[in-house]
């Protein structure tokens, strides 16, 4: 039995339907693909996540270890806000 790869978005509605419905018939497809909707852009960061995500690599934020300094980021970040 043959993967169904992933159609692409930016093909017409008419092959789409004309696929699905060969798809059905021939049994490699149980559920129709009709109702699948485009993958969901990314959602913006927070001022915190940017702080975090500009900062992490900073040794003055690091243990030994490699872990964060959540806390004197935290201190850090609300003194920048002032």
């Amino acid at each position: 039995m043959p993967k169904v790869k992933a159609v692409p978005w930016n093909v017409s509605p008419e092959y789409v339907k004309w696929l699905e419905k060969r798809l059905l018939e021939e049994g490699i497809l149980k559920v129709p693909m009709t109702g699948l909707s485009k993958p969901k852009t990314k959602r913006k960061l927070s001022p915190w996540n940017k702080f975090v995500k500009a900062n992490s690599n900073k040794k003055k934020f690091q243990y030994a270890n490699g872990k964060l300094k959540l806390k004197k980021m935290g201190i850090a970040y609300r003194k920048k806000r002032r």
